[in-house]
């Protein structure tokens, strides 16, 4: 495997209320020789950010702030994407700031090893926090009873060659040619947060993703969700839904989604989990509505990009 240092990326990093964090991201990603582009695209429209971003666009024109109307991340990432031109395309979280540089995940892909690129990423010095078990119906009911971390724990075989293939990684840092995302379509923007990124590594190449075997960036983690908790738990519930109607079966996928969600409203009601009791019984009724009326429920709407 070689490390193409000039391989072309486009870097699209969705904000959201990321004004603390996003200056490391941002600053990680200034010296990279494989960087053509950087586009901020910028769920909130914060000032803080488009001020910061324009800043460096003054010095270096790679970088360029775009705002929306919030309607998710597939969403803002595929507006991102679509204004680039480079043969490759990286989505890079707010919250992770880069210590390699990104031509080591294209050098991957150009030696043809998988469809989507990812690497350690590491969170309180923990590794890897960006590569996971495949979501499945069992994993899902143990990730209501233990949480995510233990039940999609995943530890990587021995990689003497300096990689080796997970079953899914992480939307925080995905690489993937330009070519390739537009075959797929890019993301699914039925996914308004959450499992679409599961869902584009599924569609993309069932070998699984190519992680490389050394840290290339630390992650804080759930920055952006920390923000709004409500409206995050009310999108993974029907964001779950929609993801397993579509690869679990349009039977055995709804049902196991009412089970799970009626499981998450009871082990976090007596745990008093901080999105609060009104957003578990809000998340209730869109899960039931979207059960009901596949793709009939928008979390997010394009006025305000608030909660309905």
């Amino acid at each position: 495997m070689s490390d193409r240092m000039t391989a072309s990326v486009d870097v699209v990093i969705v904000a959201y209320r990321s004004a603390s964090t996003i200056g490391g991201c941002l600053g990680a990603l200034t010296p990279d020789p494989a960087v053509a582009s950087v586009t901020v695209v910028d769920n909130a429209a914060e000032p803080a950010v488009e001020a910061l971003v324009t800043a460096l666009h003054e010095t270096d024109p790679r970088f360029r702030y775009t705002a929306e109307r919030n309607q998710g991340f597939a969403f803002a990432a595929n507006r991102g994407a679509a204004l680039g031109g480079a043969p490759f395309i990286a989505l890079v979280n707010p919250d992770l700031a880069l210590t390699k540089s990104l031509g080591c995940l294209t050098s991957l892909i150009l030696d043809d090893l998988a469809t989507v690129a990812s690497g350690y990423l590491s969170t309180d010095g923990v590794m890897p926090s960006n590569t996971k078990h495949q979501v499945s119906l069992p994993r899902e009911l143990a990730k209501s009873l233990i949480g995510t971390a233990r039940a999609y724990r995943f530890a990587p075989p021995p990689a003497p060659q300096g990689w080796w293939y997970a079953p899914h990684a992480d939307g925080a840092l995905l690489v993937v040619s330009r070519a390739d995302w537009k075959r797929l379509g890019g993301l699914d923007e039925r996914f308004e947060l959450y499992y679409e990124d599961v869902d584009f590594t599924l569609r993309a190449d069932r070998r699984g993703v190519a992680v490389l075997g050394q840290e290339v960036g630390l992650h804080a983690g759930g920055a952006s969700a920390s923000t709004s908790r409500s409206a995050v738990w009310c999108c993974l519930q029907v964001s779950r839904v929609r993801f397993l109607r579509q690869h679990a079966g349009p039977v055995a996928g709804p049902a196991g989604a009412l089970g799970l969600g009626a499981l998450d409203w009871l082990v976090r009601s007596v745990s008093l989990q901080p999105e609060g009791q009104a957003a578990r019984n809000r998340a209730m009724r869109l899960l039931v509505r979207e059960v009901r009326g596949p793709g009939t429920v928008r979390v997010l709407t394009p006025a305000n990009g608030q909660p309905v």
